[in-house]
């Protein structure tokens, strides 16, 4: 593998105050011999390599704001948008892959979340709702993982001390609420998913599938936690 590196720009903007609290950052990535991590099995055995993604450009746009307590609530917002591209063709089978101008792989465009907390001092809680865009698990582009979305709820009662129980709590976390099926990541990417033309015009290089990691499903704990 060639060394990675990079050069970044970042320019962003942050205000704490009394109506609200923001935060805004522009930036712009350019990659060398981008290295990603990619798995596979062989006889078995889970192999763990790094491939190199060549160029890569990626610049995008993200922020997040919060609002100050109101009766107890504090709302929560943020949000990302990114384009990532290949800046070159890659190697394969002795001569090179159409990936120049390709969407960067596990780059989605737009991902985000929504928030809600409440504690009046004893009563507490929180829900969360996020959003993660389409991403391509291949560099040809022609796989991809689905967008999909997720919501968490946390809620518990915070009580007076007991005895030698300083601040005890009881608390129930619920994550995926809707029991939401989705692909949560790639855990090995590939060149390409289906048989493609290279550069050359005439060799075929035969696609593989990539692999991928699935969501946890619907899951409930309940915890009582406690200082001393």
């Amino acid at each position: 593998m060639k060394p990675e590196y990079s050069i970044a720009e970042e320019l962003g903007y942050r205000h704490y105050g009394k109506y609200f609290n923001l935060s805004l950052s522009f930036f712009n990535y350019n990659f060398t011999n981008r290295q990603i991590t990619s798995s596979s099995l062989v006889e078995g055995t889970t192999i763990t390599t790094s491939l190199n993604g060549g160029g890569q450009t990626t610049r995008g746009i993200s922020g997040e704001i919060s609002l100050p307590r109101w009766h107890h609530f504090t709302p929560y917002f943020s949000g990302q948008y990114l384009h990532a591209t290949t800046d070159n063709n890659l190697a394969s089978n002795g001569t090179y892959l159409p990936t120049a101008g390709k969407v960067a792989v596990l780059s989605p465009k737009f991902s985000g979340s929504i928030g809600l907390s409440y504690d009046d001092g004893h009563v507490f809680g929180n829900f969360a709702f996020n959003y993660v865009g389409s991403e391509y698990s291949t560099f040809m582009n022609d796989e991809k993982i689905p967008s999909y979305e997720t919501a968490n709820l946390g809620i518990g009662y915070r009580f007076n001390d007991v005895f030698f129980l300083k601040r005890p709590q009881l608390q129930l976390n619920l994550t995926n609420l809707g029991n939401n099926h989705y692909l949560s990541g790639a855990w090995g990417l590939t060149t390409n998913a289906h048989n493609t033309l290279a550069t050359d015009g005439h060799t075929v290089i035969k696609g593989s599938a990539p692999t991928y990691i699935t969501g946890g499903n619907f899951t409930g704990l309940v915890s009582f936690t406690s200082g001393f």
